[in-house]
């Protein structure tokens, strides 16, 4: 009885620091501190508007998951993994394969760094690759059942989910787009078109792979070369990721914890906002989590083959966002912490290394050669100083002018750096607080749609839990395992970035958030119904009850959270956010006329530069249509959008000297006017993104298709299980 007031007050303590985090206003008792941790807070230059209400949250956060550690702290050893013996004898008769194939490789790589471009080369790559993965395959697999059908089906549910979730209203939310999106959109529209065939291994936007925009173009091919096809060119990729989730949450743990966490990343509002957005970043989170199934597998299971997988997965993480290199990463440390931490020698750690660093090093390595044969003036580790605590953009932001002059500055791969060990204590200082706060609350972050804190509304709370779990057990491999992967992330993409938090960054850390909250709320509730999982069915009611019933609050935060407060409340579309949405509810070419529109995030003119919406886009200016009032009466099967500012006096004039025209508000989410719609056509002006626009948006986008296909997998896979349970149980009626 003692234990569940603890669990309780484990749980109030992560509560109430959380809502201090995420709460502006500074409280009357903590006056006391209040001088101090303010002059804190400038000395280091946290940044922080409220610095004693985010520190003192921290701090109660951390009471609770210290607590929560202390509930299940164990005495246990690590499970006993063996690392595979340095034992290739098995190897001789494939030794030929090995060398002529690694010969050809060889051969490939040569005309690479020439800057030679061929489909020949780009297949000949991958056949290598398949011929090295037969070998291991041949040599090393063991036959074994990783899956199961329940397993497959409950992947099909997941990922159906997270097609609903993500393409959810996708033509309305977001209503506008950033600006620097627009570059991804050209190269994914080129290749979608035909218009360009770069290689697969070239440099495309923002020095980022090109191979991110090819797979872009490939699925705007089939969904629609327009703006929902190109948003549901990062929805496809980010509900994929449903699948190695579930996989490498079931190695560790059970089916439960795999589904929970599944359900808590799909409805996180951190994961919705880069799988709607047109960037590449949550590309990287599919290859990273796969690699980091497949080195567990490789390690629990002493296989070879697997680990040569988890290097594959690895390499193809650098074919996307930069941040995908986390995977190599966390595929490195994880061996050598289980060495540590089980006090094994070092040297057994050394073949998984060494078999997963080679296949990382096979697949990546014509990008670097690519990209050094070019003529690209920025290299490949640029992103790196670029996006480094010790750039000199950083350094004089954060610091000014007159405090870096005083450090040494050095230039490095083009990125000017600046060195002085005691910025360096500060600058980690400020980015392991800044990113830690940023789990909880967004701490004056506001670009990307990121309104809530990066663990998730509700399950940040079981984060903060799970984490304590975690660190209690790190000495277990299962606990081991999503730490590193989490702590990589946070340490390497977060306290290391510039101008932390950096949630852009971050993305690919989103699967261990949801892992660890899954922990956290798996080992809450089970406590609390003193539930035990080492028997069968040991699982009872009440416990799968609150299980389902907490997740169902967690997903209705989540989906409360971007589609309804985010759009009313913390970011309501604005006017170039409404032009963009207007243009995308015309099914048919018109002409687009601006009236004194002045754009303040991008300009809505890009849209028809860059071909993103099939509407002829002119502004005006008040002269302009006071210079030739005859004009608009030529106006036909248009639609001109009139500032705010104009007036609706000036709207309804303008209306009644077109022929067959009428004037309407423009209204976006709360009923906030954001100017007037004249238009000959019949159209509706006002933002509607209630739940019945939604759900017939979503039945009629190409999403259907493969909603309908997981519909059919479904109720198959439930049928062959009916009949199956139908035989056991005849089977079992035989004397």
């Amino acid at each position: 009885m003692i234990r569940k007031y603890w669990l309780v007050i484990s749980l109030i303590l992560v509560v109430v620091g959380q809502s201090l985090v995420r709460d502006p206003l500074p409280y009357p008792f903590f006056q006391k501190t209040t001088d101090i941790l303010v002059r804190w807070n400038e000395d280091n230059y946290l940044s922080l508007d409220n610095p004693v209400n985010v520190l003192i949250g921290l701090l109660t956060i951390l009471f609770g998951t210290i607590i929560h550690a202390f509930l299940f702290a164990s005495q246990g050893k690590s499970q006993d993994i063996n690392f595979p013996e340095n034992n290739w004898a098995h190897w001789k008769r494939s030794i030929p394969w090995v060398i002529a194939n690694f010969g050809i490789y060889t051969l490939i790589m040569i005309q690479l760094a020439r800057h030679q471009n061929s489909v020949t080369l780009f297949w000949g790559w991958l056949t290598t690759l398949l011929i090295f993965t037969i070998l291991f395959w041949t040599n090393e697999h063991k036959l074994e059942t990783l899956i199961h059908q329940t397993d497959i089906l409950w992947m099909l549910i997941l990922f159906a989910l997270a097609i609903i979730i993500g393409s959810y209203m996708l033509n309305d939310l977001p209503a506008g787009w950033i600006a620097d999106e627009g570059p991804f959109w050209v190269a994914a529209r080129s290749i979608a078109i035909g218009e360009s065939a770069p290689s697969f291994f070239d440099t495309g936007v923002y020095t980022f792979p090109i191979a991110s925009s090819i797979l872009q173009g490939w699925i705007m091919r089939w969904a629609g070369v327009n703006m929902w096809g190109w948003r549901f060119a990062s929805v496809l990729p980010a509900a994929c990721v449903v699948i190695p989730l579930y996989l490498l949450t079931r190695e560790l743990f059970d089916r439960r914890t795999a589904i929970v966490a599944n359900v808590m990343m799909i409805a996180n509002p951190y994961f919705l906002a880069f799988a709607r957005l047109g960037y590449n970043n949550i590309q990287a989170l599919f290859p990273v989590t796969f690699c980091i199934y497949f080195l567990i597998l490789g390690l629990r299971r002493n296989n070879r083959f697997y680990l040569w997988l988890a290097g594959l997965a690895a390499g193809l993480g650098f074919y996307t966002y930069f941040a995908a290199w986390l995977g190599l990463v966390v595929a490195i440390l994880t061996p050598v912490a289980f060495a540590l931490v089980t006090r094994q020698k070092f040297q057994k750690s050394l073949s998984p290394l060494l078999i997963v660093t080679t296949a990382a090093f096979l697949v990546f390595l014509p990008r670097i050669l690519y990209g050094l044969s070019g003529d690209s003036d920025k290299s490949l580790s640029y992103k790196i100083w670029e996006t480094g605590p010790i750039n000199l953009f950083y350094g004089k932001f954060v610091f000014g002018d007159e405090r870096i002059a005083e450090a040494d500055i050095f230039t490095i791969d083009g990125v000017e750096v600046f060195y002085d060990p005691d910025l360096y204590g500060i600058v980690l200082l400020r980015g392991f607080i800044r990113t830690t706060a940023a789990l909880f609350d967004p701490i004056g972050y506001n670009d990307h749609q990121i309104v809530f804190g990066l663990a998730g509304p509700g399950s940040s709370l079981f984060f903060a839990l799970g984490l304590g779990v975690t660190l209690a057990n790190f000495k277990k491999f299962r606990y081991l395992a999503p730490l590193i992967f989490f702590l990589s992330g946070f340490i390497f993409l977060g306290v290391l970035a510039s101008l932390p938090p950096r949630p852009t960054h971050m993305v690919a850390i989103i699967p261990a958030l949801a892992m660890i909250s899954a922990i956290g709320l798996i080992s809450f509730l089970d406590a609390l119904t003193k539930t035990d999982t080492s028997i069968p069915d040991g699982i009872n009611r009440n416990n799968k009850i609150a299980t389902a019933g907490i997740l169902t609050i967690i997903v209705l935060m989540g989906c409360f959270q971007y589609f309804f407060m985010l759009p009313y409340a913390y970011a309501p579309p604005s006017q170039d956010d409404y032009i963009s949405w207007l243009g995308r509810q015309i099914s048919t070419p018109v002409d687009l006329y601006l009236i004194n529109h002045y754009a303040t995030l991008r300009n809505p003119m890009d849209e028809s530069e860059r071909d993103m919406t099939p509407h002829t886009v002119t502004t005006f200016t008040l002269a302009d249509i006071d210079a030739a009032p005859e004009q608009v009466k030529q106006w036909n099967h248009f639609v001109a959008f009139v500032s705010l500012q104009s007036g609706a006096a000036y709207a309804e004039n303008l209306a009644a000297q077109i022929p067959g025209a009428s004037v309407q508000a423009a209204f976006v989410t709360g009923q906030r006017r954001r100017g007037y719609v004249i238009s000959d056509l019949p159209i509706n002006t006002s933002m509607d993104i209630s739940l019945q626009h939604g759900i017939t948006d979503l039945w009629n986008s190409p999403a259907r298709s493969i909603l309908l296909f997981c519909g059919l997998g479904i109720i198959l896979l439930l049928v062959i299980q009916w009949m199956t349970g139908k035989t056991s149980n005849k089977m079992s009626e035989i004397p």
